[in-house]
């Protein structure tokens, strides 16, 4: 089914519009005989106007029709483009449906176009499989042209961030609006959060440029199950992150600095000379050993003897605690090792999220020494990690 069709004298008819787009009236059109004559935008083939059993309108292709991209899009694809058509006007934009670029490098589901004419952004309903490297290279085609693009899909898929992109819900009950579910973040000191929102104001909030694609420094989960390198954001939270960051970094400077002054040639750590002259040549240690002694020591000893508990129930050996392992994978967290110092790791102690790289864990159990902790890190986790919270020590 199509939104649009061609005619001959009055050039391109819009269904979504009162008078389709051409000053003339559906009653023109739709049930008339002689028949209009009509062709589909696509592939040219005749089209006659139709209305759904909801009362929708729109253009079904003829007998015989080729094999259309129009004329396979199912009734959902049909609601969400309206949708984002009618999300674009209530914005203040116009906004044109099924338009394809002169030289056929892209087709939009809906063209919005700034009230001045010299901007236009692509909304697209992607509702069908598409790899990450395919739907990157439609959006290269749509930007080759000046033309930015969000898609917007339904259902949770291996390209959402990848582009510029979001995760809609259709109204659950009549009457109800669209929803983005996923793509949309706010920065709450530390930690991004999913912020939801209305379709509509989402559609209107970008066009106006009060929310921007931003690009995290880890990707973050944002709907439950997919984990977003990038989304939309208002400018504002990317100041606050940017910030936030920047004041991380100096205070992992003035810990290093801290100890540095406490570490003098000659004393070392605990009065040995090496452990100096070590962390002098490796900053990464100090914020390591600064991270691990910011726990008091009657926690630390706690929190130690609950991660060897679970270690003993659900591998049946003690733990060797690699506590000199200042390899960076572990992101300042303690590996667990079963049974000797060569055992395998089966579990990271209290990593330190800011450092934490999960694809190097390859699978193995984070353990979080308190309920935030546990929380921020499962925010971050992918898919099929374990992030486990210990108890509380007593």
């Amino acid at each position: 089914m199509a939104i649009t069709a061609m005619h001959a004298g009055r050039g391109r008819l819009d269904a979504s519009q009162d008078d389709l787009g051409c000053g003339w009236a559906w009653p023109a059109i739709h049930r008339v005989r002689p028949r209009v004559p009509l062709a589909c935008p696509e592939c040219g083939h005749g089209v006659h106007p139709k209305v759904s059993s909801g009362g929708l309108r729109f253009f079904a292709h003829d007998a015989g029709a080729p094999n259309c991209a129009l004329a396979q899009e199912s009734m959902e694809h049909h609601l969400l483009k309206l949708e984002l058509a009618q999300a674009v006007r209530a914005g203040g934009w116009f906004a044109e449906l099924e338009v394809r670029a002169p030289d056929g490098a892209w087709r939009a589901d809906v063209m919005a176009s700034s009230p001045d004419g010299r901007r236009r952004m692509a909304w697209e309903a992607q509702l069908s499989p598409i790899t990450p490297d395919e739907i990157g290279e439609r959006t290269a085609r749509f930007a080759a042209d000046g033309v930015r693009v969000c898609w917007v899909g339904i259902h949770s898929r291996p390209w959402l961030g990848t582009v510029p992109s979001v995760l809609a819900a259709a109204p659950g009950s009549e009457g109800a609006p669209w929803k983005v579910v996923g793509g949309l973040a706010r920065f709450d000191v530390p930690n991004w959060l999913p912020a939801n929102a209305a379709l509509r104001d989402f559609v209107a909030w970008v066009l106006a440029g009060r929310v921007v694609g931003h690009r995290f420094a880890r990707p973050q989960r944002l709907d439950g199950r997919t984990l977003w390198p990038a989304a939309w954001t208002a400018p504002r939270y990317t100041e606050d992150a940017a910030e936030w960051e920047r004041l991380q970094r100096q205070l992992d400077g003035r810990r290093v600095q801290a100890v540095e002054r406490q570490l003098r040639p000659g004393t070392g750590w605990r009065g040995t000379a090496e452990p100096s002259r070590r962390l002098l040549r490796d900053p990464h240690r100090v914020v390591v050993r600064s991270w691990r002694l910011s726990v008091p020591s009657d926690d630390r000893r706690r929190m130690r003897e609950a991660a060897a508990e679970w270690v003993r129930v659900h591998h049946g050996t003690q733990p060797y605690f690699g506590h000199e392992d200042f390899d960076p994978r572990w992101a300042g967290g303690i590996p667990l090792c079963a049974g000797h110092a060569d055992g395998p790791v089966v579990a990271l102690l209290r990593p330190k999220p800011a450092l934490l790289d999960w694809e190097r864990l390859d699978g193995v159990v984070v353990l979080a020494a308190t309920e935030p902790d546990r929380a921020k890190l499962a925010a971050t986790a992918p898919r099929g990690a374990r992030v486990i919270g210990l108890p509380a020590p007593r």
